[in-house]
Formats: structure tokens, sequence, C-alpha cells
């Protein structure tokens, strides 16, 4: 495998190349004590893993995790910390491995092992059924092959609902943190948002769903690619019907959806910060029933 190392501390980086090195069938493609410098090269050099610490002056590793995904989504990750309340948030964020300080070459390895496996069952590269969204009903997603997407982080597939639901205006930072960390202080809210958008994007990569996650001046967006979404279905019915369509021109569009007329939005769950959302929901679909 093709391995990056990304440490502001330069003796960290030559022991885990040293350990590295060691290891038949891995090698070290590049290195970096500052992970502003590894994101601006991100994509010039094929990478299969990116060995990263967490607490680097320049960029938080959780918060230079997720932008490297969104310039190479097919990336693992394994964290190096020497602080073990980030060891145990890497382990919920699903990351592939944390291994702590001082590196050891057995953990190392145990970690490079983990993520093997991964990569050669990684969706990209295996051929499967097409994915789908519900959000009409039930709250699920399917990724490649079939399977219903397993969500190890509720709070990651709450935040996909609300990007979804949200998917024209986005949500900012804070609101985001508001509605799914109210009790929270805005420093740990926001360390929260960072590995929960982290589980997000990795989950979605896990499955093969054609859905990215953008970070723009704060504003939190997805954009979604060849996936079939009964609710896009249905909110591009309801367009064309408000800009004077008739409801014979999306009939076709709705036989795709026949839960609409009898099922809720997000009908197994209870966000509060959806009761608006749903309450509007049955309000406007009225308008597709004439």
């Amino acid at each position: 495998m093709r391995i990056i190392i990304v440490d502001d501390e330069p003796l960290a980086v030559d022991l885990i190349r040293t350990r590295i090195e060691r290891i038949k069938g891995h090698e070290v493609v590049g290195q970096y004590t500052d992970p502003l410098v590894a994101l601006k090269e991100a994509g010039s050099t094929k990478v299969d893993v990116i060995v990263s610490d967490v607490a680097m002056p320049q960029m938080n590793g959780m918060i230079f995790a997720e932008k490297m995904l969104d310039r190479v989504p097919e990336v693992s990750f394994i964290f190096a910390t020497a602080h073990n309340q980030y060891a145990v948030d890497a382990f919920r964020l699903n990351a592939i491995h944390y291994i702590l300080k001082p590196v050891s070459q057995v953990d190392l390895e145990e970690a490079l092992n983990r993520v093997k496996p991964v990569l050669m069952n990684h969706p990209l590269l295996v051929a499967g059924e097409s994915c789908s969204i519900h959000c009409i009903g039930d709250f699920y997603s399917t990724g490649k092959g079939g399977d219903r997407v397993h969500w190890k982080s509720a709070k990651a597939e709450e935040l996909f609902a609300i990007l979804l639901l949200h998917q024209e205006q986005g949500a900012g930072k804070w609101k985001l943190i508001e509605w799914l960390w109210p009790e929270s202080d805005p420093k740990k809210g926001e360390q929260n948002l960072y590995t929960t958008v982290f589980r997000l994007k990795t989950t979605l990569e896990k499955n093969g769903l054609d859905v990215a996650v953008k970070n723009i001046n704060g504003v939190y967006t997805i954009v979604i690619g060849e996936v079939w979404c009964d609710y896009n279905i249905y909110s591009d019915a309801l367009k064309l019907v408000k800009g004077g369509q008739p409801h014979s021109a999306v009939k076709s569009m709705l036989e795709d959806i026949p839960q609409l007329a009898s099922e809720t939005l997000l009908a197994d769950k209870d966000y509060l910060w959806s009761v608006t959302l749903s309450r509007h929901f049955e309000i406007e679909k009225k308008k597709l029933r004439k």
C-alpha cells in the first residue's frame, strides 16, 4: 500500500517511516510536517492510507481528514496520537485504526492489516446495484449491492438527514451544532461536528453512495450524484406543479414513491428540528394529489 505520513513532529515522522519500511508490501510516498501542505498537494500522488497526527498546530487532524476526504475520497486514515481522548474519538469516528504514541511496530502492523481488507472491498472497486435514499416513511439508505447502510454513529445519520432536507440552502455550522448538540459548549460542539462530518463521509464512501458533503464558508451542503432519492423526486415534482405543469406531467414520477400518500417524513425518527419540516411536508404534498 502507498502511504503518506502527516505529523508536525519531524522525529515522529521519521519513526513512523522507519517502521513502515520494515513491513513488506508498503511504501511511503510522502511525508509532511504541515497538514496544509499535504492538502495542497493532495491528488498529485496516488495514496491508499494516511497516517496522521491529531493534535497539530496548523490544523486539527480530524479537520484535516475531513478536508482530505473531499479531495481524495477513497483514502483510509490511521490516527496517531499521544492523547487518549483523541484515540477514543478516532475509534468512535470509525477510523480504520488509531495508534498511541510512541508508535510501536506491532501497533502499526496491526493497523495496516486492518486497512488492507477494507481497501480490497472498496465500493469504487466493486460493481453492485444502484444506491438509494429513503426519507418518506422510514429513513434508511442502501449502498452498492442493495444492502442497508448501517450507521455506527446516530449523530452521523441525523446529520445526513438534516443535509438531505436542506439541500438547496444548506445548514450553517452553528445551526448544526444547535440542532445536534444543544447542551454543548461552542468548542466541544465544533469538535463534535468535525468528527461527525468525517463519520458521515466515511460511511457514505464505504457504502458506495455517490453523495458529496461540502463545507463552503461554514455552510454545509450535500450534492447527490447517481443515487435514487424519494425526497428529491417529490421535490422535483412539487416544483413542476408549482411552476404551472399539469399534474399529469408528474404522475409517472410519483409512481416511484407510492408511499407518498400515506407516509410522513422520517417516520421512524423523532428529531426535534424536523417537526416544522414534517408539518410543511404534509401541507405541500397535498398539492400533488389534485
